[in-house]
């Protein structure tokens, strides 16, 4: 885990139960609900997007949550390229991210 700021990133890899999934809505979802899901509660504004025209395929998920570490609204967003395992970043809010 890294902190910059209001700035948290926390790096996933190698982590055995987001396995590699050719059905991006399979592999996206299972990343989530086990990496994502445990920390945070009250999520809302969920999206998927992935680029399935792209040999090695991002994946990105981001939605507003509340933290059940520190209790903050948080905005939380994992990624996933190729074989760089699964980036976790953390921002006080989409504008943040954006």
């Amino acid at each position: 885990m890294s902190n910059k700021g209001t700035t948290t990133v926390r790096l996933h890899c190698p982590h055995p139960a987001p396995a590699y999934e050719p059905d991006s809505d399979k592999f996206i979802g299972l990343a989530w609900n086990t990496l994502i899901v445990p920390r945070y509660r009250d999520i809302q504004g969920y999206e998927q997007k992935f680029d399935a025209l792209n040999s090695e395929r991002p994946h990105l998920v981001d939605a507003a949550a509340t933290s059940l570490e520190t209790g903050q609204r948080v905005h939380v967003a994992p990624f996933n390229q190729a074989s760089s395992g699964w980036i976790e970043l953390v921002m006080p809010d989409q504008d943040a991210f954006i």
